[in-house]
């Protein structure tokens, strides 16, 4: 859940936390990403297929927010 990442990395959870309270999350500019480091380089990690291409919105920042938990939960550590 969204609880478990103020464990793992509270910074991201502050983030989750304003992105679930910003009025117009649109603002804000994401997409369907998240930027991750692999071997020292910055690489763009698409939460679903598509997710460059999918911008966040009031209606499914739900969906954001779940997925970016189960990516940093389950999937970042994934072999």
């Amino acid at each position: 859940t969204q609880d478990d990442i103020e464990f793992v990395d509270p910074q991201v959870h502050k983030s989750m936390k304003d992105i679930r309270e910003c009025e117009d999350v649109e603002f804000l500019y994401l997409d369907f990403t998240t930027a991750a480091r692999v071997f020292g380089e910055t690489q763009t990690i698409e939460l679903k297929p598509g997710g460059e291409d999918i911008e966040v919105t009031n209606e499914n920042r739900e969906h954001y927010l779940h997925l970016l938990v189960k990516y940093i939960l389950f999937d970042r550590i994934s072999p």
